[in-house]
C-alpha cells in the first residue's frame, strides 16, 4: 500500500509541475570521463551532445522537428570549402532556431553538404555528457574537464588537443552554466 501511495505522490507531483522526462538509450557517449583531462575535453569537443542531432539540416529537423524559424545567408563568394566554383552556385549558411538551441550549419552548394559550424544551448532540456548541462555549477565543469585553455570570472573555453579552431565554451552567472556554445572547425 505504502508503495501505490507513493507511486500516486510522484506521478501526481509529476503531472502539477508539468515535468516531462526525456528517456535515451544509454549509448557508449554516456561512459565516464577519464581520468585524462583532455582526452575528455576532446571527446567533450566531439561528441558533448547527448541527445541525437544530425549532420545535415534535414536530419537535424527530422531529429528534433521544426524549427521555430530558420534563417539562410548566401554566400558572396564560393568558400575554400568548396573543391570549386560552379557558376550560378553559391555556398549558404543555415541557422536554425530553437527554444533554448541555435544551431549553424554550412552548405557547400557543390559537394551537397552540410558542415556542422555552431551549436548553443542555453535550455537545460538540451542533455549534455556527464551532466554539464546548463545549470551545472562552474566547479562540475571544472571536475570533468579540468583547468580550462582560457578563463575568467564568467567563462570557460576548452580547447581540443590539437589547438584546431574547434573548441567549447561555458559561460556562468553565480557560478552556474547558463549557456555552452560549440565551434568547428572545418578544412
Amino acid at each position: 500500500m505504502n508503495m501505490q501511495l507513493l507511486c500516486g505522490f510522484l506521478i501526481a507531483s509529476l503531472i502539477l509541475t508539468g515535468c516531462t522526462a526525456h528517456v535515451t538509450a544509454p549509448s557508449s557517449q554516456d561512459s565516464a570521463p577519464s581520468a585524462n583531462m583532455q582526452h575528455n575535453v576532446d571527446k567533450f569537443i566531439k561528441n558533448g551532445l547527448a541527445f541525437k542531432l544530425g549532420k545535415s539540416r534535414a536530419k537535424i529537423i527530422n531529429n528534433l522537428g521544426e524549427p521555430k524559424s530558420i534563417h539562410v545567408e548566401k554566400a558572396n563568394t564560393p568558400s575554400a570549402l568548396s573543391t570549386y566554383a560552379a557558376e550560378g552556385v553559391a555556398d549558404e549558411t543555415y541557422e536554425l532556431f530553437y527554444d533554448g538551441l541555435f544551431i549553424s550549419l554550412y552548405h557547400a552548394a557543390v559537394e551537397k553538404e552540410d558542415l556542422l559550424q555552431h551549436v548553443s544551448i542555453t535550455d537545460s532540456k538540451y542533455k549534455v555528457r556527464w551532466g554539464l548541462d546548463v545549470g551545472c555549477s562552474k566547479q562540475k565543469v571544472k571536475s570533468v574537464l579540468g583547468k580550462p585553455s582560457e578563463e575568467d570570472e564568467f567563462a570557460f573555453v576548452y580547447k581540443n588537443e590539437l589547438g584546431s579552431e574547434s573548441y567549447v565554451h561555458f559561460y556562468f552567472v553565480n557560478d552556474i552554466v547558463y549557456k555552452i556554445d560549440w565551434w568547428y572547425y572545418q578544412d
